[in-house]
């Protein structure tokens, strides 16, 4: 718990400071934004002006600072299998 408050709060630090990032900094980012859970995500994007720095850095970094692929496949296959199951359910 305390690790992901502290990833939540270096991305917060380093996104108010973004794009005048150093190349070290720029892959601290993009490694922490990929790994914050998706509550810590929503923090951030809850706030205008980390929001506006987090989407400039996704156009700017692309993949590097988005969701894996496997996550992402996951996230989408989940509600996809639970409504093909109800749907199947009605269809009986």
């Amino acid at each position: 718990m305390a690790t992901q408050n502290s990833g939540r709060a270096s991305a917060k630090a380093l996104l108010l400071h973004y794009p005048n990032l150093n190349h070290q900094e720029l892959d601290s980012l993009a490694d922490l934004i990929r790994d914050l859970s998706k509550f810590d995500l929503a923090s951030v994007r809850a706030d205008r002006r980390l929001s506006e720095q987090l989407a400039a850095l996704c156009r700017a970094q692309g993949s590097r600072a988005s969701m894996p692929l496997p996550q992402l496949v996951w996230l989408l296959a989940l509600p996809l299998v639970l409504g093909l199951g109800v749907l199947w359910s009605l269809l009986e």
